[in-house]
Order: structure tokens, then sequence, then C-alpha cells
């Protein structure tokens, strides 16, 4: 019965279209730390850090973008689930990194990786919360935690990890699946 329970809340939080979620709770008297001017959108789905000259993916891994027939308008876009894996281990979200690479990669570039910690919280929208992200740059978020590839140093079976929920950082052991956004730069 409580797995059944949490399936549909599952899919009540993860499926929803975009517009039924409700918006990020945001302190409007603290300046954005992530403003929408600090970032190229691309026509490939990705997304241009000016200020770090990262590049994003704006989807999480495992999901799609659909960009509502309005390439232009940021605002009606969400993030479809796929058929891969929306959650990865630590060593699952390295391989599938090398995999996209292998295949081609995306957008003709073939250095995807998994985001360092710092990396990561760059894009922490930290006067927002549920999620601390501009959400018209990324969309969406499953869950709230995103893995990074930084190990923590003084127990090597935790990765560090950012929750995208609090803006806040997480050291979940690296069997744990959890959300991934690839970089690239």
């Amino acid at each position: 019965m409580n797995r059944h329970i949490l399936a549909v809340v599952f899919s009540l939080i993860v499926l929803a279209p975009a517009a039924a979620r409700s918006a990020p709770t945001c302190n409007d008297r603290i300046r954005m730390a992530t403003p929408t001017s600090r970032f190229t959108v691309n026509a490939d789905g990705t997304v241009t850090d000016k200020k770090t000259k990262l590049t994003w993916l704006r989807c999480p891994m495992g999901m799609v973008l659909d960009d509502g027939g309005t390439p232009s308008v940021l605002g009606d876009d969400r993030c479809l689930p796929a058929a891969q894996a929306t959650t990865f281990t630590w060593a699952a979200a390295l391989l599938a990194a090398q995999q996209l690479n292998a295949s081609g990669g995306l957008g003709g570039a073939t250095d995807w990786r998994v985001p360092n910690r710092k990396e990561l919280l760059s894009i922490v929208e930290t006067r927002c919360t549920s999620p601390a992200l501009n959400t018209q740059v990324f969309p969406e978020i499953p869950g709230g935690q995103f893995l990074s590839a930084t190990p923590y140093s003084s127990a090597p079976r935790l990765v560090w990890a950012t929750d995208f929920g609090t803006g806040g950082e997480t050291l979940p052991s690296k069997s744990t699946a959890l959300a991934l956004r690839l970089v690239r730069g």
C-alpha cells in the first residue's frame, strides 16, 4: 500500500506538466544570483552561462526539452520524461556522460561531463526555494538533489550533491540514485 501511494505521489510531482507545478518561493528583496540575462539559451536544448562560460543541459538527463512550439519564449518551456533513466548513481552518472560523448555528443560537442561541486552551486538561485533555480533557464527539476563529480574527501563512499529544493548541499552515498545535469566548458 505504501509503495502504491509513493508511486502516485511521484507521478504527481515528477511527471506533472510544468503549468501544474507551483512557482518557486522567492524573496524579491534579494538580488537574483542567476538572472535570465546571465545566460544565452541555445537552440539545441543547452544554455551557456556568460559569467562562468559553462554550457549546461537545460533539462536533466533522461528528460527532453519541449519549448511549447515557441522557441523564443522561455516561459512555456518544460522538460518531459524520455525513455532513459532519470536518476543515476555516481558511477552511472560518469558513465552516462561518457556514453553521450561516445555517441556523438550534443550540439556538436563531445566533452560533456558531470559538473563538480562548485560548478553545480554556480547555478543555484539563492533568493528562491522549491526550486532554488532560475526556472526560465532550467525549466524543471525532478526531485531536488543533483549529483556532482566531487567525492567527499573525508568519506570516499560519499559524494557532494546540490539540493535545488533548498539551494544547499548534501552528502549522499555514491550508490544513491539522484538527478543529473551535464555540463561542458
